[in-house]
């Protein structure tokens, strides 16, 4: 019985990394400073995902992007990845900092706080891993 339920756990936890692996982007679940200490903790850059709750394009994103194996791939390797509604209290006081124009913005900011790129509007799974690919480029070659 004991080999019984080992067997069953292992074949759970095989199969539960198995849909992980499979998932799209996970993002973080606390606070910008929080992310920015988890981002300088694991030695990654900080992708954030500037949306407001009625914004269309923002919301075809989350469902349509980043939700895409290949997008969680890259993300999940090099950021830490946070989604903000920007008209939160906690979005509009980062305003202060990384003004907005657009709705979605993509920011790229390094562990320090420093915006190393940003991007307005949608883009489909491959533009945004191309766009990440050359920040992550650009960011090792400072």
């Amino acid at each position: 019985m004991k080999k019984f339920a080992c067997f069953c756990f292992f074949v759970f936890f095989a199969v539960g990394l198995q849909a992980q692996a499979l998932m799209g982007i996970r993002f973080f679940e606390g606070t910008f400073e929080q992310a920015l200490q988890q981002a300088a903790k694991e030695k990654k850059m900080l992708f954030v995902d500037a949306y407001a709750s009625w914004c269309g394009p923002c919301k075809a994103m989350s469902r349509n992007v980043f939700t895409r194996q290949e997008v969680g791939v890259f993300f999940n390797a090099h950021f830490v990845n946070l989604k903000v509604d920007w008209e939160s209290p906690q979005g509009r006081k980062l305003n202060a900092a990384y003004p907005l124009r657009a709705y979605p913005t993509l920011l790229y900011i390094d562990s320090r706080g420093e915006l190393l790129a940003l991007s307005e509007g949608y883009k489909d799974a491959a533009a945004l891993v191309r766009q990440a690919q050359e920040v992550v480029r650009k960011a090792q070659s400072r």
